[in-house]
């Protein structure tokens, strides 16, 4: 009876231990499978973190049993540990090396100046990330939800009076609010620009290229779709009468921006796939390390954060403490030797300040 209950035990055991695993090992293979057509897999992205733990935390709990049954969480855990450079840095960088051609980017989500209406006006929030932009002394500014008000006519004006020195390359939407969208600010020579629109949304993405040492680099800056939920409002609406519908909603919003960041995602190679330049990628992706749309993006690219970054790097602390959802990508021939997240508090995201370094 004893023998039969050990059995009972071992195979419950493995079944507990199979379970985390399998999950673990789905979520590693998530990146490199269309969400659009396996939009059930986003979620273990997400959940990358707390299954790498969970399998850990099963790991010394085989091991302290002296379990055979060990290899299961650990053949999770193993390919895992290719994916936690995406997520966590210790190295930093080293720093601009003398003798190079040195390039400063910072790439920010201003949240259209209204994050925090509490605090701020959105005049004056503006004004305080135009002091710490001209703190940063960047070379190249990419800027995702840029507000300006529908009295603000002169726009190049305007952009070009805040930060004097700059060019601005832009591309705006116009809504009952006022203006916004995406703007590029560089102090090298503007060659040619154009704008990326999206299909069936109001994301967008706007390009220009910049002759930057010998090379001509053509510099996307891009916000991709977001899930367009708040989750506090949907936990507050979960208690009310109509709660099925609030789930369908939410469902419905979540399925339809996962298929569009892959579109989106898709149609900027597409573009990119037919320029004679190499390109330098910046921007809100609304999207995690582990995720489709950051594989694709890594093609022909290198991740400043992977480069120089150390800590989280997180770029979203308010809902996803330990995961970036902006980026900053350059072309192979260059490497970031700093990168840094300052932890200002004007938007709901972080900025992204890199430097680059032609190797």
């Amino acid at each position: 009876m004893k023998k039969k209950k050990n059995i009972f035990l071992g195979i419950a055991a493995r079944i507990l231990l199979t379970a985390p695993a399998g999950l673990l090992l789905l979520s590693c293979l998530s990146v490199f499978i269309n969400p659009a057509k396996a939009w059930l897999l986003v979620p273990l992205e997400i959940l990358f973190w707390p299954l790498v733990l969970l399998n850990f935390a099963l790991a010394v709990w085989a091991a302290v049993r002296r379990s055979k049954a060990i290899l299961i969480p650990l053949c999770a855990l193993i390919p895992a540990l290719f994916f936690l450079g995406r997520f966590i840095q210790t190295k930093g960088g080293e720093g601009p090396e003398a003798g190079k051609h040195n390039v400063r980017v910072v790439s920010y989500n201003v949240g259209r100046f209204q994050t925090y209406p509490d605090r701020y006006t959105p005049e004056a929030c503006r004004d305080s990330v135009s002091a710490f932009l001209r703190s940063t002394q960047a070379d190249i500014i990419c800027l995702q939800e840029y507000h300006l008000s529908l009295q603000n006519l002169r726009i190049q004006d305007i952009l070009g009076t805040i930060l004097r020195g700059y060019t601005p390359t832009f591309y705006f939407l116009t809504g009952k609010n006022g203006r916004f969208g995406n703007v590029i600010l560089s102090r090298y020579p503007l060659k040619n620009k154009g704008v990326i629109k999206f299909d069936n949304s109001v994301n967008l993405a706007v390009w220009a290229d910049y002759q930057i040492s010998d090379q001509t680099v053509r510099v996307y800056n891009c916000h991709l779709e977001s899930y367009g939920i708040s989750p506090a409002g949907v936990a507050g609406k979960l208690f009310g009468d109509d709660n099925r519908e609030v789930l369908e909603n939410t469902g419905r919003k979540v399925r339809n921006s996962i298929g569009r960041r892959a579109s989106q995602v898709d149609q900027m190679f597409q573009e990119m796939d037919d320029s004679p330049f190499v390109s330098m990628i910046c921007g809100d992706f609304n999207d995690s390390p582990l995720s489709y749309t950051y594989f694709k993006t890594r093609l022909g690219h290198r991740d400043a954060f992977k480069d120089a970054g150390q800590g989280f790097g997180a770029t979203y602390p308010s809902t996803m403490p330990f995961i970036r959802l902006d980026y900053i990508f350059c072309p192979k021939m260059m490497k970031a030797v700093s990168y840094d997240t300052p932890q200002l508090k004007f938007s709901d995201h972080r900025p992204v300040v890199a430097h680059l370094q032609f190797e």
